[in-house]
C-alpha cells in the first residue's frame, strides 16, 4: 500500500504543528512522520508514495548552534520533481517552502519559494476563488502568524492571499499542475495557534482530498 510521507521539523517549527495540521485525514497505518527525509523512499517515489508532505525547511537542524544540516540533495530534489512530474501529488505547508533557490527544481514543483516575512503580526488570510474546490468550506480567517513572502511562478492559480496593517494582498495559497502531477502551497502555519483555527484546518484537508482525488 503507498503511503502519505511527511516531512517534519526544523528549529523554528516542531512536530506538533504538523500532527495537528494532519489530524483526523490520514488513518495511523497510512502515514509516516520523518525528520530527516530518511525513511522516504527517493529512488521509488512512484510506486510506494501516495502523497509528499513538507512542513519542514531545509535547513533540519534542530539546534541553532550545531550547524546547519540539508535534507534535501540533489538526487532527492530531482526525485521529488520526477515523482510528480510522472503523477505524483505534493504539498508544502509553511517552512515547506523556506531556503529552496529560486532557480531549483524543488521551486517548479512547489510552483513558489519563500523570500521573506516580517515579525509576527495580525494576518487576515483571504480566499480569492472560492470556486475552487480546495477553497469549499473556507471563510477568511484572521490569526497571529509569520506572513511569507514568496516568489511565485506565473503558471500557478492562486488560491488565497494574506492581508495584514500593511499590506492589502500577499499571495499566501496557490496550485499548480506539473506534468501529470500537481501540488498545492500553502504559507499560514507558523505555530499551533495557526494550526487550531477551523479554517486552516479545512484547507489542509481540502487541498489533500483534491491532490489525491478522495
Amino acid at each position: 500500500m503507498k503511503k502519505v510521507y511527511v516531512i517534519y521539523g526544523d528549529y523554528c517549527h516542531p512536530l506538533e504543528t504538523a500532527i495537528k495540521s494532519l489530524e483526523n485525514i490520514f488513518d495511523n497505518d497510512e502515514i509516516i512522520f520523518t525528520s530527516t527525509g530518511n525513511e522516504i523512499p527517493w529512488d521509488n517515489m512512484e510506486n510506494e508514495v501516495k502523497l509528499y508532505i513538507s512542513f519542514k525547511s531545509d535547513n533540519t537542524t534542530l539546534n541553532p548552534k550545531t550547524g546547519v544540516d540539508y535534507f534535501i540533495t540533489p538526487e532527492r530534489e530531482r526525485a521529488l520533481y520526477n515523482y510528480v512530474a510522472n503523477g505524483g501529488k505534493a504539498l508544502f505547508v509553511h517552512a515547506g517552502l523556506v531556503g529552496y533557490p529560486l532557480d531549483s527544481l524543488y521551486h517548479k514543483v512547489a510552483g513558489g519559494v519563500f523570500l521573506i516575512h516580517p515579525p509576527e503580526k495580525n494576518i487576515t488570510y483571504i480566499p480569492v476563488n472560492k470556486e475552487h474546490p480546495i477553497l469549499d468550506g473556507v471563510n477568511a480567517f484572521t490569526v497571529y502568524d509569520e506572513k511569507y513572502t514568496c516568489q511565485i511562478d506565473n503558471d500557478v492559480e492562486v488560491l488565497m492571499v494574506g492581508a495584514d496593517d500593511e499590506y492589502a494582498g500577499t499571495i499566501s495559497a496557490w496550485c499548480k499542475n506539473l506534468g501529470k502531477g500537481k501540488s498545492v502551497s500553502f504559507a499560514p502555519g507558523h505555530s499551533l495557534l495557526v494550526a487550531n483555527d477551523e479554517n486552516y484546518l479545512k484547507f489542509i484537508k481540502n487541498a489533500v482530498n483534491w491532490l489525491i482525488n478522495r
